[in-house]
Order: C-alpha cells, then structure tokens, then sequence
C-alpha cells in the first residue's frame, strides 16, 4: 500500500535525520555513485561533520533510539497488517542505511578514519 511505504520510508529517514546520520548516509551515496564511475571522493572523515567524533556520536544516537520504537509514526497506522508492512520496510531501510555509512567508515579509502573504534 502507498501511504504505508510513504509513512515507513518518512519514519526512517526522520529516525536517521534525528540522529544525525543524513550526512553520512548521502556521503554513502555519493561514494557509491562516484565508484561505479570509477571516481573517488576522499576521506569521509575529512568531510564537515563526518569527523570521528560526529559520526560516533550520531551512531550511538541511532543505537540508542534502536532500544525504544524506532519508527513511532508507524504505530498511527490502524490495519495490523499494514502497521506490520510498514514497519518491516521502515526497519529493513534503517538496516541498509546502516550498513551503507558502516561500509563507508570501516573502508580505509572512503573512511580515512585512523581509529575506528567508534564502530560497533
């Protein structure tokens, strides 16, 4: 249903967007699309606000709203069926935007971070 995935997909980029994860995930992006012409970016973390210190704490942000409804926008969808599609999908772009700006940290090219540790 359409209003479903549009309420999931707003659901989670507002989650991202709270966290402060937005910039990382469109670096993620633009990485992706610049490699698959054969260009390259740089450091992530030489980008504003994508230094080691930001981008840890954006992603703690993100862990820590994990442990609560990540996507409350989904609970105002009153079919059980649809409130379940629509967080499946809400949870499955939460997961690939965090394994897109996961892949862009941990990769010593696109990340250029000289410690790491604040990936978990």
């Amino acid at each position: 249903d359409a209003a479903a995935t549009l309420v999931a997909r707003h659901a989670a980029s507002e989650l991202l967007r709270r966290c402060g994860l937005e910039v990382a995930l469109e670096r993620a992006r633009r990485v992706e699309l610049l490699q698959a012409r054969g260009e390259v970016l740089g450091p992530a973390a030489e980008a504003p606000g994508l230094d080691a210190k930001a981008l840890g704490k954006a992603l703690r942000s993100f862990y820590s709203a994990l442990f609560s409804d990540p996507t409350p926008a989904v609970a105002g969808i009153s079919d059980d069926d649809r409130k379940a599609a629509a967080r499946l999908l809400a949870h499955a772009t939460l997961a690939k935007a965090h394994g897109a700006i996961h892949a862009l940290a941990a990769d010593a090219g696109t990340g250029g971070y000289a410690d790491d540790s604040f990936l978990v």
